[in-house]
């Protein structure tokens, strides 16, 4: 088992409902276990055509995946 920390990211349409449904999405996973999640905040997007403000979270999670497999799920 590892610890590792998944970047959650969302900018377009209900970014709550979309980081919610990314968590609640690692927490089905078999192969990991979500530990903690942190408070979401906003940030104004850096670079490129104008858009609208992501909503940023991290999630600790314990997993026996590899990173690139946890990268891929």
């Amino acid at each position: 088992m590892a610890i590792a920390y998944v970047g959650l990211g969302a900018n377009v349409g209900d970014r709550r409902a979309q980081l919610a449904w990314a968590v609640q999405r690692l927490h089905a996973s078999p192969d990991l276990r979500v530990q903690r999640v942190s408070a979401l905040r906003e940030y104004p997007p850096v670079g490129g055509p104008p858009q609208p403000p992501y909503l940023n979270a991290v999630a600790e999670v314990i997993t026996t995946l590899a990173p690139l497999d946890l990268l891929r799920r």
